[in-house]
């Protein structure tokens, strides 16, 4: 038996058979740490991908709050130059006669009994106050549509 051992390993059958055994060997180390680094090479793209979206979206997010808040301060100034302007004509309406001396007024007087002169100190401060409230609404509508304006252009980019 050991006799045949030795013909068969003096024969070049055998050097074939380790050769293929080392072609073998090698291809599968070749192969598996090849694979591995496409394999890596691939996931560290994506993550390089997955780290730029985010930072464009913190940058996009950043802009759009940044955006808010100017449209915010400039609404804020708009609603206290309305304040201003209702408080001060509130004061100048402190001159006018109330609704029970205009009466008396007008009972001897025939003529027109209501024009914009001769309105009533609460009449015209109801009017005022519809007014003011009228021009806040008008200035929360077009921050609302600046707001949204500033982002859909944002968010196009």
């Amino acid at each position: 038996m050991i006799s045949t051992i030795l013909e068969v390993l003096s024969t070049g059958k055998v050097k074939l058979l380790i050769i293929a055994v080392l072609l073998a060997v090698s291809n599968y180390f070749t192969y598996s740490h090849t694979s591995e680094y496409v394999s890596n090479k691939y996931e560290l793209q994506i993550a390089s991908n997955n780290a730029k979206n985010l930072q464009d979206r913190i940058d996009k997010e950043a802009a759009i709050q940044e955006s808010f808040e100017l449209i915010k301060k400039s609404n804020d100034l708009d609603k206290d130059r309305i304040r201003s302007d209702y408080n001060r004509t509130i004061n100048s309406l402190r001159l006018r006669a109330t609704r029970a001396e205009q009466a008396a007024a007008n009972a001897s007087n025939t003529g027109p009994t209501c024009t914009g002169r001769e309105l009533s100190r609460e009449d015209a401060e109801f009017l005022t106050g519809e007014a003011a409230r009228a021009e806040a609404l008008r200035s929360d509508l077009n921050k609302c549509v600046s707001t949204y304006n500033e982002i859909r252009k944002l968010l196009s980019k």
